[in-house]
């Protein structure tokens, strides 16, 4: 009997243990934090599903702490198993909750897209030495360079979720992400890349099905065409500007820039957008760029600082070329929450860099 009694203590103390474990993986599954490692540094995400399981929160970072989330740029990071550990440890650091073993993304975008792939391959390799591994109150789960046109459909998801065009029907108990009103179409210009992205019903033939051959859909929602610009971000654009720029006695500085753009290799005509309603993001308050703007903006002058001067000339260019209105102000979003939400909630994996074919 006092066996039998001891059995029952030991039963009991393991079927304790567990639920506490399984309690405390559930909780980290609803839980996610995403390393946005862009071209310019790096920041720090942890959203959490809310309590209906219709949406998601921003744990971190709040206004308060915003500055403390950022991070160096992961293609600084030598390819050394101690640099990558600081790397992470640092970055995880930066946050305070209590939760534990909390899924860890470290998601790179078109800083790393523009290294060649015998750099990155090595980095990843350490990275992904260290999966599973626990870095604060975070687990390794994913570290990845993420294609540009995903990049570029998160920042759809974001940006229409963020601003009620995405969300939960009220009507039904299934949560799944969908349709709240006519989506946005989304211009994002980050520093080395630029993404848009767009629902769109694809056509059965002729040059436009070929085109729109590679939509995303979720059950939520269909067809979202997504393609990226390596190279159009404003970072790399004042680049080109600086080592191409005519000697300084050149006035015309608006025009060598537009050859910079013309040289581009972008070409916006092949894309045909179905709505009125596009929005911008990224690189300020989209409004004071607006061509009618312009006239507003001190001239540049022959000094370096220039930077402001060319973005401003380039997102001008972009909008006329895309023959975009200007739009109205729209609630902030950031791509990193599209991306929560599609793997919280849709429990969709991101889709990876392919050199070969760069997506």
């Amino acid at each position: 009997m006092k066996n039998l009694l001891k059995l029952q203590a030991k039963i009991f103390a393991i079927t304790v243990i567990l639920l506490i474990s399984i309690s405390g993986i559930l909780l980290a599954q609803n839980t996610i934090a995403i390393i946005n490692a862009g071209s310019t540094g790096s920041r720090l995400h942890v959203y959490k599903i809310k309590a209906d399981g219709k949406g998601i929160d921003i744990v971190y970072p709040t206004s308060s702490n915003e500055a403390a989330s950022k991070g160096r740029a992961l293609s600084s990071v030598a390819d050394h198993v101690d640099s990558v550990k600081v790397f992470l440890n640092t970055m995880t650091s930066k946050y305070s909750g209590i939760e534990k073993n909390i899924p860890l993304y470290v998601l790179a975008t078109a800083g790393m897209r523009l290294i060649k792939q015998e750099k990155t391959n090595p980095i990843y390799k350490k990275l992904n030495d260290q999966k599973g591994k626990v870095f604060n109150n975070f687990c390794l789960d994913t570290a990845m360079t993420i294609s540009g046109r995903y990049e570029g459909f998160y920042a759809w998801i974001a940006a229409n979720y963020k601003n009620g065009r995405l969300g939960f029907s009220i009507s039904t108990p299934k949560k799944s992400l969908t349709y709240t009103g006519i989506p946005y179409g989304i211009l994002e210009i980050g520093g080395a890349s630029m993404q848009i992205a767009f629902a769109v019903n694809p056509p059965q033939s002729g040059s436009q099905s070929q085109l729109y051959k590679d939509c995303i859909s979720r059950e939520g929602f269909s067809n979202i065409y997504s393609i990226s610009y390596l190279g159009g971000g404003a970072d790399q654009v004042y680049g080109e500007y600086k080592k191409q720029r005519k000697p300084k006695e050149s006035k015309d500085l608006a025009g060598q820039a537009k050859e910079i753009f013309d040289k581009l290799g972008i070409d916006f005509k092949k894309i045909a957008y179905p709505y009125d309603s596009w929005q911008f993001l990224g690189l300020g308050t989209p409004i004071k760029f607006m061509p009618e703007n312009m006239s507003s903006l001190v001239e540049a002058n022959d000094t370096d600082d220039m930077h402001p001067w060319m973005n401003a000339h380039y997102i001008t260019w972009v909008t006329e070329s895309l023959k975009l209105k200007a739009p109205k102000p729209i609630q902030a979003s950031d791509w990193t929450e599209g991306a929560a939400l599609d793997i919280l909630i849709n429990r969709k994996k991101p889709e990876g860099y392919n050199y070969n074919i760069k997506n």
